[in-house]
This record gives C-alpha cells, structure tokens and sequence, in this order.
C-alpha cells in the first residue's frame, strides 16, 4: 500500500507528526509512506527512517508569485510527479484548505480531520472520508489518534519519535539526559521573549543539572543561542 502524507509546515507540525509516523511503521510495516512537505522543512521529513520519500513544494515562494507563468509550470511539475506515484490514498494531517488543496493534486483518495475536528473546517469538504479527533489534546497526540483511524489500528501505549539523525549531523559524547531548546521560528512574530527562554532554561538546569543545547540553523540564531 502506498500512501502520500501531506504536512507542508512548519517546523513544529512536523514535528508533533513523527511520533504518528513512528506508529504507523510498527502497526502496518506493509504501508509504502511517501510525505509531501514544504520544502524549508523537508530534512525532518527526511529523518524518519521509514519515510520512503519525501516530495517538495514551495508555496511560501509561489503565493507571492501566482502571477507567473513560471510558478504555475512548478506546481504542474510537483502535480505531475505525486500523480504518477499512483497512491493509494492520501492523508492531509494539517487540516487546512491550503493542504487540502494539495491533497487533491495527487488524484487519489483524500482522508482526513472531520468537520468539527480540522483547524480549518471548510477543508473536511474536501476530504473523501474523514475522522472525529478531539481537540484540546496536544499535537503529538491528535496526530496519533489520526493516524490510528485512518490505517485500522490501535495506538501503542508507547510514544517514539523514531528519528535517525546522519552521523554528520550527532553530537559526539551526549549525557543520558539532556534537553534540546528549539528556539527558532519561521517567523520573528512567534519568537518568544529572550528573558522567557533565559527563565525556563536557569529552571530546567536548576532542577535536574542536567545541560541544555541551542541548536542553531543561521547566524541570527547562533547569536541568540549564544
């Protein structure tokens, strides 16, 4: 079974859905997973070992460029490719008219959120069959419970990210317990307060001893992390 998992963004959405991926790989190790993501965030698409292969699209550039001839030959091309993948069905986790939209590109069977369930209601029209998850639980978990309907199973008691990080990419020597602060956004408007982070940081440290790492993807990050 082959199937196309569409979450385009951001950095935290893909991330709260690797745990359900991780699922997905225990509970039906028969399912082909494809992911179609954005492609600033594709790398952590990438690092779930059972992500078969991850498709790129890039509306943050093309929504400021519909105008041209170009951006629509690039979005015929992505069209193209998901359609010649022959899915069997896909699966549009983000719950928006912008993912739907996408979803439907790919000419296969579109499940997802029900009407009450999705973040933006108007896209569960889109959708050929749709689920009920509560909201008011964290992401991690309604992602899980998504997942968990939509392929047949029950969710393991256990929660694993799942991840493979390139030996380019580890920290040599790590501690057996340690926290990673991801402080970065993809936009300045969501950053939280530098005296916040310093806050919860002196906490976290003060409580277990444990160290803290800031990881850091450009110079204006490194010099905040600093």
């Amino acid at each position: 079974m082959k199937i196309l998992l569409v979450r385009l963004s951001s950095m935290g959405d893909l991330i709260h859905t690797l745990p359900a991926v991780s699922d997905l790989s225990r509970m039906r190790p028969d399912v082909e997973l494809h992911w179609l993501s954005e492609a600033g965030f594709a790398d952590i698409a990438r690092l779930h070992p059972f992500v078969k292969e991850v498709h790129t699209m890039r509306w943050r550039q093309w929504r400021k460029q519909l105008n041209r001839a170009e951006t629509w030959r690039e979005i015929g091309r992505l069209k193209s490719v998901l359609q010649r993948q022959q899915f069997d069905f896909v699966l549009d986790s983000q719950g928006l008219m912008k993912s739907a939209l996408f979803a439907k590109t790919a000419n296969a069977p579109v499940k997802g959120l029900d009407f009450n369930s999705a973040r933006e209601r108007w896209a569960a029209l889109a959708y050929n069959q749709t689920y009920a998850v509560p909201k008011g639980r964290n992401a991690v978990w309604r992602n899980r419970a998504l997942f968990a309907q939509a392929f047949g199973y029950e969710m393991p008691a256990e929660q694993r990210f799942g991840l493979s990080v390139p030996p380019e990419g580890r920290l040599k020597d790590l501690p057996e317990h340690y926290y990673v602060a991801l402080h970065a956004t993809s936009r300045d408007s969501k950053l939280w307060p530098q005296d916040c982070w310093l806050n919860l940081l002196q906490k976290l440290y003060d409580g277990s001893g444990s160290p803290v790492y800031l990881p850091w993807g450009n110079e204006t990050e490194k010099l905040r992390a600093e």
